[in-house]
């Protein structure tokens, strides 16, 4: 008996949205040596939005869902387990 090991691909989908993310980062930089003119703040602003924006993408793909769901499993299993903590001390 075999045990087989399945690995979900996650599909051109998520390459996509990797692709797109990093589009958006170079965008953001390139944004910031166009806009060489402006006030500072303006252009670290642009290189801000642009990683938010990249980050927001992210977020939306496979990896990015399995990644919220572990950490949101985790805060609750700490709570559970802090709660406690705090019962016991009261």
């Amino acid at each position: 008996m075999t045990d087989e090991i399945k690995v979900q691909d996650a599909g051109t989908a998520t390459r996509r949205s990797f692709t797109v993310a990093i589009l958006v980062v170079i965008g953001g930089v390139a944004g910031y040596y166009v806009l060489a003119g402006w006030p500072a703040w303006l252009r670290w602003t642009a290189v801000a939005a642009s990683l938010a924006l990249a980050a927001l993408v992210l977020a939306f793909s496979y990896y990015g869902a399995s990644f919220a769901s572990s950490w949101s499993w985790r805060a609750s299993s700490c709570a559970r387990s802090c709660g406690r903590a705090a019962r016991r001390r009261a």
